[in-house]
């Protein structure tokens, strides 16, 4: 399932944000580890910041790692240039004759496909911290926007 959250915006005080400030900005409130673009402003900087999530289980740190590092840009991506969204619905329908009994069959299939293309360019990896129960690792990118 994927959720597309619209970006919003959110306000830093000081004039210069180093990283480490941005990314405890990010790792201070929960409601900021939603999946989705962000633009975070201060003074004088904004800053576009991209979050994903990945689930941690079998996989190794490094795998997962870079599976959030590919959703940070996707969704990054998405937010750039925009995705194309299209949805198909098959109904397929059977039937089974055995002697003197007729069985019916029905299935319904809804294939929706989400298509982006581009290139991300010149964001960087911001930080990635673990959830509080340690299950879900989360990651940001970030690039500097002009104001």
């Amino acid at each position: 399932m994927i959720y597309i959250f619209l970006p919003f915006l959110l306000s830093l005080n000081p004039s210069y944000v180093s990283t480490m400030d941005l990314c405890d900005f990010l790792k201070s409130d929960e409601s900021y580890y939603s999946e989705g673009v962000r633009i975070i402003e201060s003074d004088s900087i904004n800053y576009l910041v991209s979050v994903s999530s990945v689930g941690l289980g079998k996989q190794s740190r490094a795998s997962v790692d870079r599976i959030a590092t590919v959703k940070c840009r996707r969704v990054a991506l998405q937010y750039i240039s925009g995705s194309t969204i299209t949805s198909e619905t098959m109904i397929k329908t059977s039937e089974k004759v055995s002697g003197n009994s007729v069985e019916f069959y029905e299935a319904f299939i809804d294939e929706i496909k989400e298509n982006s293309s581009g290139f991300v360019e010149g964001m960087e990896v911001l930080c990635s911290w673990e959830s509080s129960d340690g299950k879900t690792l989360f990651k940001a990118i970030y690039k500097q926007i002009r104001n």
